[in-house]
Parts: C-alpha cells; structure tokens; sequence
C-alpha cells in the first residue's frame, strides 16, 4: 500500500496573498515587465527592459551576449537545469502562472549561486561580502568592471530579478546564508559540516521560492517547506559528489576521514528517502535530479 504524503506539508483551504501584496504587485508591474513581449528564446530581460535605457554604456547585447555564453558554460550545466525541475515540482502543489518568468527569475539565481560557489572554492578573499554590497544596491551598474567580473556581473543580473517588494527580504536571507556559508566552511567536525548544509539548502530554496511566489496560486501544500526540504537534501546529494574534490584540494577547515564521508552518505540517504516517504510522487524529479547531477559534474570536470 503506497504510503501517505505527509501532512506537515498540507495546507488548509489555500488563502489568498494580503491585499497589500496584491495592491503593491499592480504598482510594480511597469518596472518589472519588459517594455516588449519577450520571444520564447529570451533567457534575460536586461536593464534596458526595466528601465528604458542603456545602462553604464554598455548595450543590452553585450549584456545578453555574456549572459548566454556563462549559461552555455559546461560547469554550469547543473544549475541551469534546476529552474525547470523546479517548476515541474511545483506544477505538482500549485497552480503555476507564468512559468516563463518563473524560469528566467530561477535560471538568474541559480547561476547567481554557481559563480559566486567558483569564486569562494578558488578563495577569492572577501568575495560574500562583495557580493552582498553590490546586492543592497538596487541600482544596475553594468560597466566594464561588472562585464569582466562573473560573480559582479551575475549579480546585476540577478538583481534585476528582484521584485522591490521582497527586496528587502531577499537581501536579509542573502545575509543569512553568507552566514551559514562561512560556518560551513568552518565546521570542524562531520555532524557540523552536515548541519550547516542542511541550512545552505534550506535558505538557498527559501530565496527561491521568494523570487516566484507572486506566480502561484491555489498551493495544495506548503511549497516553501517543501522547496526547503528539497534544497537541504540537493545539497547533502552535491556534498557527496563533491565529497573527494573537497578532500583533496582542502576547501573546508574539517579533514574528512572514510568513516565521517560514510556518515555523510548515510545521512544522506536517510534525508532522501525520508523525503521520498513523505512525497512519494516526487520520487521520479528526484531521480533525475541525481542523475543530471552525476552527469553534469562530470562534463565540466572534462571541459
């Protein structure tokens, strides 16, 4: 007898957003809509979109022409294909509403998310909270320092993603999980290492589903729980991946020993099947999401 969806996810009779939400998004509307309709090949709404003018004196087409070519790196592989495996997750729970803004707001994150993990794993000093300015900075700034910076330039990017309304809120997050960020980095023993990565995954997804829950509608169950849920297990799988990358080029200040990573792919696979139980219609998203996981970090590995 298949097991039954765990109820911590259900939801009474779905509520609609506070009206001061709905009033604010009306009002927003002129700056977070392109001034044309985007053909369904668009991944990028530059800043011209938003605001009717080129920024910095660089042109909207040097601004798509690097977006696409990070996009099309092999190593990023990974996190582009997120967006869409999210919104597939949430057409489960939810009435999803525009996805195409869903995938463009996610597919900005996400390689928001890879640069910057580039930058930190090659010890770039300072790099979270260079980021974080430029973040609190709700104005673009694309000139020629930013398009030779990835981790600068995903940043505009992102931020022009980033309804005014939660602005504030994302940025707080963003706090948080540099936070975490730099207490995983710091952890000392596998039992810490593993704490902190279950909440890098929980406050990455929580961004995430806060950059489109004004795209949702009629949700059956809690999708930011879920979502959080989803991420800390994502980032238990990735650990394990990455498990003997991390070992040898010494990234953490914890030396994992074989019998601490066997832990580490214990934990993991207790998380995942927890998870599994709990939503067991998930279970083929979940699957491929592994699969594409082992298979595009061997790619870039080969680029």
């Amino acid at each position: 007898m298949a097991r039954e969806e765990d109820k911590r996810y259900n939801r009474a009779p779905q509520r609609s957003f506070p009206q001061r939400w709905s009033a604010a998004n009306v009002m927003s509307t002129n700056l977070l809509t392109p001034t044309s309709k985007p053909s369904p090949g668009d991944t990028i709404r530059t800043p011209a979109d938003f605001f009717g003018a080129e920024p910095d004196g660089s042109s909207a087409k040097e601004i798509v022409k690097r977006y696409h070519a990070i996009i099309a790196e092999p190593r990023y592989f990974q996190f582009a294909r997120i967006p869409q495996r999210i919104i597939r997750c949430l057409e489960r729970c939810a009435t999803v509403r525009n996805p195409e803004t869903i995938h463009a707001r996610l597919l900005a994150y996400y390689l928001f998310i890879g640069v910057v993990d580039d930058g930190l794993e090659s010890a770039e000093f300072g790099i979270g909270e260079e980021i974080l300015k430029r973040l609190a900075n709700p104005l673009p700034c694309f000139d020629e320092d930013t398009l030779s910076s990835k981790p600068q330039f995903m940043t505009e990017i992102l931020k022009q993603h980033i309804s005014p309304i939660i602005f504030a809120q994302v940025l707080r997050k963003f706090r948080e999980l540099h936070q975490a960020n730099l207490a995983e980095q710091h952890a000392l023993t596998m039992r810490a290492y593993i704490k902190q990565r279950r909440l890098v995954g929980n406050l990455t997804a929580e961004i995430s589903y806060l950059l489109v829950r004004d795209c949702l509608a009629a949700e059956t169950v809690d999708c930011c729980r879920l979502m959080k849920d989803v991420g800390a297990v994502g980032c238990l799988v990735d650990s394990v991946i990455d498990a003997r990358a991390d070992k040898r080029a010494g990234t953490l200040s914890l030396r994992p020993t074989w019998t601490s990573l066997l832990f580490l792919f214990a934990t993991t696979v207790f998380d995942g099947m927890t998870l599994v139980f709990t939503q067991p219609r998930m279970l083929p998203l979940f699957a491929n999401a592994v699969r594409d996981n082992f298979h595009d970090r061997r790619r870039s590995l080969l680029s």
